[in-house]
């Protein structure tokens, strides 16, 4: 049993705007994850060859439907119903989350496509063909929320998430 509280590394997925719930107007999918895979809320997912989450990559989400992860593989709720739900980059979302390169820069309409790191997002390029595009930038990109989420224990006074919209703009090479 465990007393007190605890704080995450990084805090969980934050939906601003578009998700009422597990509703039918919602696009959302419900799999098992794949054992063992660290999935934590807010990360990039995407389902493996036998339907199952994974952590998704440049390489892994390429011409696939990406979603986020609501919810942490090791939740109470996830382990008894074996089920993650996630958020489907073809929903009108708003999103923040803490899964992102923190090296790059982000400003408004910046384009977002997976990272080569596993379950995060980094800059993308619209005028490069080969990158798919997940989502574009919004309140400014980059944002810290240490003073208005108690979540995450702040790094250096700061705990950084990443606010866009999903935008789905599939690899255009021919």
């Amino acid at each position: 049993m465990q007393f007190g509280t605890t704080s995450r590394t990084k805090p969980r997925l934050n939906v601003l705007r578009g998700w009422p719930g597990n509703e039918s107007t919602s696009l959302t999918h419900n799999a098992t994850p794949k054992t063992d895979e660290a999935i934590k809320s807010g990360m990039v997912i995407v389902l493996d060859g036998s339907g199952q989450w994974v952590k998704a990559t440049y390489s892994l989400a390429n011409n696939k439907l990406v979603y986020w992860a609501t919810a942490d593989q090791s939740d109470t709720d996830v382990i008894s119903s074996g089920k993650l739900l996630g958020l489907s980059v073809a929903g009108p979302y708003e999103i923040q989350t803490a899964y992102f390169d923190g090296a790059q820069t982000y400003a408004d309409n910046t384009p977002l496509k997976c990272d080569t790191v596993a379950g995060q997002l980094t800059v993308a390029a619209i005028t490069t063909a080969d990158d798919e595009i997940v989502g574009i930038c919004t309140r400014g990109g980059k944002s810290n929320i240490a003073t208005t989420d108690s979540q995450a224990a702040p790094v250096a006074g700061a705990t950084y998430v990443l606010n866009f919209v999903t935008h789905w703009l599939p690899g255009r090479a021919s």
